[in-house]
C-alpha cells in the first residue's frame, strides 16, 4: 500500500515537472487565447516597432550596426551583425511597419535579395507586424528570413517576453 502511495506522488511530481518545462508561459498563452479582434486593434508606430526589434535582435545576440531610412514611410533598412559557426555573418534587415494593406509584397522581396547581392551580406531579412506575400519567393537565389506578425510575435515570446504582451495588443494583419 505505501508503494502504491509512493509511486503515485513521484508519478504526480514527474507529470508536474513536464508540465513546467513543456508549457508555454502563462502570460504568453492567456494572450494567445484570447479573442485576435484584429480590426479594432492600433497600428504600430515605426519607431516603436524598430526599438522592439533592436531590442529583440540584441537578445539574439545580434548587433545593429546601421540603420536607414527605406526611402518609403514606415521603412527602415537595418544591418545586423550576428555569429555564425565560424564567422559573423552580415544581415540587411528590411523593417515594414505599415506596409500597403498591411500586406509586404513580393517586389520589396526582390528588392532586398538584390541589396542582399549588392551588399555581400549573408541573409536578408523582412520584419513585420502584419503578413507577407511569398509568391516568387522560391525563385529567388539570395537567402531569405521572412518574419511576419506571427513569426514576430514567437520570436518575441521567446527571447524578449517581457514585449510579449504589448505587441499582442497592435494589429497583427488584414
Amino acid at each position: 500500500m505505501a508503494l502504491v502511495v509512493l509511486l503515485a506522488v513521484f508519478g504526480g511530481l514527474a507529470v508536474m515537472l513536464l508540465l513546467a518545462r513543456f508549457a508555454g508561459h502563462p502570460a504568453v498563452l492567456r494572450a494567445e487565447s484570447a479573442g485576435s479582434g484584429q480590426a479594432s486593434k492600433p497600428e504600430i508606430d515605426a519607431g516603436r516597432l524598430r526599438f522592439i526589434v533592436t531590442q529583440l535582435f540584441e537578445a539574439m545576440e545580434m548587433k545593429i550596426t546601421e540603420a536607414e531610412p527605406l526611402g518609403h514611410a514606415g521603412g527602415t533598412r537595418l544591418v545586423a551583425m550576428g555569429h555564425g559557426s565560424l564567422r559573423s555573418l552580415r544581415h540587411i534587415v528590411y523593417l515594414e511597419a505599415s506596409p500597403p494593406g498591411f500586406v509586404v509584397d513580393a517586389t520589396l522581396l526582390l528588392t532586398l535579395a538584390e541589396d542582399v547581392a549588392a551588399d555581400r551580406a549573408s541573409v536578408g531579412v523582412v520584419v513585420t507586424p502584419y503578413d507577407i506575400d511569398r509568391t516568387g519567393v522560391g525563385g529567388i537565389e539570395a537567402e531569405l528570413e521572412l518574419v511576419d506578425g506571427r513569426a514576430l510575435l514567437k520570436l518575441i515570446g521567446k527571447h524578449l517576453p517581457s514585449c510579449y504582451l504589448e505587441m499582442r495588443d497592435y494589429r497583427a494583419g488584414p
